[in-house]
This record gives C-alpha cells, sequence and structure tokens, in this order.
C-alpha cells in the first residue's frame, strides 16, 4: 500500500494521491479502490463519479494539504472537460482564496495534480552525462532517446534503468516539468552553458556547435533532432523533480520490486509494451520511496562512466504507458 503524510506533498508529487488515499480511508467510507484505481487503472474510472467523491471527501473537512489536493484534482478535471456542480466550484473558489497572498491578492502556482500520468520505463547503455544531462538543480534530456522526447508530456514520468553494462543499477527518475519544443533549447540563452546544448541553429539548418562534448562529429544529428526542414525530434524535456543516483546507484530495488526486475528482463532494443497492474503500481511506490528517502536531494551521485565519446541513443529497451494492459 502507498503511505505518505501531508508534509510529504511538495516533494512527492506522484504520491498526491497516496496522501489522499490514506485521508479516505481513514475519515471516511469511500472505497479507497475508486482512489487507488485512478493511479493504478485510470481508464475505469468515471471522471463524474470521481468529482462526486473528492465533493463528499471536501465535506469532512480535510486538513489544509488534502484540502490544495483535493482542489487540485478537481481543477485538472474541470481542465479536461468534465462538468463541476455549483458547490465544487464554490470549493474552488474557496481554495484560491486561501492560497492567495493578502497583499498582492494573487494566488501562487502550484503544481498541477496529474491525473494517470504517463510512465516511461527504459534502460541506459551509457550514463556519461549527456542523456541526461543535469546542471544547476534541472536534469534535461536534450539528446538520444528521441522517441521518448517526442511523445512525454508534462507530467510524465521517465524511469531511467541501467543495462548489463551499468549493473542494472538505477539511475535516475524524474517528472516532465517542462517541455522545449522546435529546436528552441538550442537558440534559447536561457539554456546558455548547458553541456547537452550540442547543436546550433544558422539559418533554420542546425549543426554541431565547436567544442561540443556530446557527438562532436555530427553523425548522430539526425538521430537526435530529425530530419530538415521539420526537425521533428528536436523536443528537449526538462525536469527540477527528479533523483538522480548515476554511479551511486544499486540493482537493490529488484528484491523489493519483482515486477519492475521482470520487465526490465524482458526489454530489449525496440520493445514496446503497456504496463501492467502490477508493474504500474511498483513504480508508484519506488517512485514515492524514493522521494521519501531523498526528501530535499536531486543529485545523489556522479554520472556512471567518463567516456564522452561513447554513443548512449543505442538503449537496450523502451517501455512506454499509455493505457494499462491487463
Amino acid at each position: 500500500m502507498l503511505t505518505a503524510g501531508p508534509e510529504d506533498l511538495e516533494v512527492m508529487p506522484f504520491c498526491d494521491w497516496a496522501v489522499l488515499i490514506e485521508y479516505a480511508e481513514k475519515h471516511t467510507k469511500i472505497p479507497a479502490v475508486v482512489l487507488r484505481t485512478l493511479v493504478i487503472d485510470p481508464v475505469s474510472v468515471d471522471p463524474r463519479d470521481l468529482a462526486d467523491e473528492l465533493d463528499h471527501l471536501w465535506d469532512t473537512k480535510p486538513p489544509e494539504p488534502i484540502a490544495l489536493v483535493i482542489a487540485g484534482v478537481l481543477e485538472s478535471l474541470g481542465e479536461q472537460g468534465v462538468g463541476l456542480s455549483e458547490r465544487e466550484d464554490k470549493k474552488l473558489k474557496i481554495s484560491r482564496m486561501r492560497r492567495s497572498d493578502p497583499e498582492t491578492k494573487e494566488t501562487p502556482m502550484r503544481p498541477k495534480v496529474s491525473l494517470s500520468p504517463r510512465l516511461y520505463v527504459y534502460k541506459l547503455t551509457t550514463d556519461n552525462g549527456g542523456a541526461p544531462c543535469i546542471r544547476r538543480g534541472v536534469l534535461s534530456l536534450a539528446i538520444c532517446k528521441p522517441n521518448i522526447r517526442r511523445t512525454a508530456q508534462e507530467g510524465s514520468w521517465i524511469f531511467g534503468f541501467g543495462g548489463k553494462v551499468l549493473r542494472k543499477r538505477l539511475i535516475y527518475i524524474a517528472r516532465v516539468t517542462r517541455r522545449v519544443e522546435d529546436g528552441s533549447y538550442y537558440v534559447d540563452d536561457a539554456y546558455k552553458g548547458r553541456d547537452d546544448r550540442i547543436y546550433r541553429c544558422d539559418r533554420g539548418k542546425f549543426a554541431v556547435r565547436n567544442g561540443a562534448k556530446y557527438h562532436s562529429d555530427g553523425s548522430r544529428l539526425e538521430h537526435d533532432l530529425g530530419k530538415p526542414p521539420g526537425y521533428a525530434r528536436a523536443v528537449t524535456l526538462l525536469s527540477d523533480n527528479f533523483r538522480y543516483w548515476g554511479k551511486k546507484g544499486t540493482a537493490d530495488y529488484r528484491r523489493q520490486y519483482p515486477a519492475v526486475a521482470t520487465l526490465l528482463k524482458k526489454l530489449t532494443q525496440g520493445f514496446r509494451v503497456n504496463l501492467s497492474l502490477a508493474e504500474r503500481r511498483e513504480l508508484v511506490d519506488l517512485q514515492c520511496s524514493q522521494w521519501k528517502a531523498h526528501p530535499n536531494t536531486k543529485v545523489l551521485g556522479p554520472p556512471s562512466e567518463g567516456d564522452l565519446k561513447k554513443v548512449c541513443n543505442r538503449s537496450e529497451g523502451t517501455v512506454g504507458s499509455s493505457r494499462v494492459r491487463r
């Protein structure tokens, strides 16, 4: 069972649901499966029914952290076209008033509660600081893994495990907090100085920068960015909510999460499959446990390797979950 305390809300967004579930089990008669299912198997939950259940949960007068989670879920449901009742809309307004600054009257931004985010799992054969790349508290995926970069949206989670060469270690877990599209990552000076910003754009055409640390011979440009003139793969994923172990990662997770271990064993180059209920459940639990163990530390170790010329895009396999496999 996933468990967390209200103090974990800001550092464990995936566990917002766990906090809500735990509170519901203790203070209401709402079947926990209604909320739990949204994390594990969202397709089977009617959004309107979920809004009704959250409406009843609000009436128990939950503590502020729980109320904010409920408000965040209702906001997300409303944005997805679920018609909210007058009572629910009123509760959202109350929540915004509680969160607003008394002097400026402005409501601070709170990360949206992601309803059943998509999970990506893959095995790395290279971990040399290029993909992922970390600088100033931000993890980026700008080169290699074009299929993940092209399809992952804000709110998605990426789980990077080492392949055989990296001894099956857990390398990193990251939540996508921003997508930078159309090659802007290589043009916008806001990203200047990042080691994976290895391309430059001149009159609409990309080329390798002088002094590029990775893929410096230019042979991987099309693989990384796509064919001109569209450069459909020129998407960079950014995360300020991640944990990176690198060389310090271990394979201890394999004992506690057997479904994940079996999944990774099956992954081979180009292999695709939807996640099972057990696999998704264990991945959620893995993320929650690691955020709880390391609440304030994003970088827990250095890159596993120092060879910057090693090709990083030949992973041993990838799996992306858009729906749950029975």
